[in-house]
């Protein structure tokens, strides 16, 4: 067993399924800051603010979740980041 990454984690007690971290990263995030009328969807007249990952985070087992890689990142509408090996 690795100590520095426990095999039912920190707090299992306090573990939360990929659908609601995502929900809590994103529209959670934004209605936090007061800002849910500008960002958290994917929605007309919403901040294009979106990243694209290598994988489908909901077809991997949750052990390749962290393996994940950033492909391409969108701020405001306009490309800020693109990975030079990404076929995006």
């Amino acid at each position: 067993m690795n100590p520095d990454n426990p095999k039912d984690g920190w707090n299992p007690d306090e573990k939360i399924i990929l659908v609601e971290a995502l929900r809590d990263y994103t529209i959670g995030s934004a209605y936090g800051g007061f800002r849910e009328h500008e960002l958290g969807t994917l929605e007309k007249g919403k901040l294009a603010d979106v990243i694209v990952l290598d994988r489908n985070l909901f077809a991997v087992p949750v052990e390749e979740i962290k393996e994940a890689k950033v492909e391409l990142t969108v701020m405001d509408g306009e490309v800020v980041f693109q990975d030079s090996y990404s076929k995006v």
